[in-house]
């Protein structure tokens, strides 16, 4: 379809024309990933300021290392993933170099990874609670 040179990054196809998106999808894109960035950092910050400064979770210690864990590696996929997708959305190409390319790309899946295995973690040391009480 399109030839990219990855040395070069000026020659990238206009966005739009790449995904074969019209007008009125580029802009549901740029709303909905905007939503996603503000949504996600008011969203975890919250979680975080209000379990740290006010202790709102009434969790026991281990779980509530696992949402603070949890919601960190939120913010980290915010800025490692989102932020670049919106200005490339805005750009409408690529703009942040072939280093940060790679960066990104690499880097893509650790926090996805690192939130899935806490997650079941925590659904681990659930089960082993509820197991210690027989409650299963």
């Amino acid at each position: 379809m399109f030839e990219v040179d990855t040395k070069n990054f000026t020659d990238v196809p206009d966005i739009r024309e790449f995904f074969g998106m019209t007008t009125g999808g580029w802009y549901v894109l740029c709303i909905l990933t905007f939503l996603i960035v503000v949504l996600g950092l008011v969203g975890n910050s919250v979680v975080l300021y209000s379990s740290l400064v006010h202790r709102a979770l009434k969790f026991d210690s281990v779980t509530l290392l696992f949402v603070h864990n949890i919601a960190i590696a939120d913010i980290f996929l915010i800025f490692m993933v989102f932020v670049p997708m919106l200005l490339t959305v805005f750009a409408k190409k690529w703009v942040l170099g072939s280093g940060l390319c790679w960066f990104l790309g690499y880097f893509f899946v650790v926090p996805i990874m690192y939130e899935v295995q806490s997650m079941l973690a925590m659904t681990g040391s659930i089960f082993n609670l509820f197991h210690a009480f027989h409650c299963i």
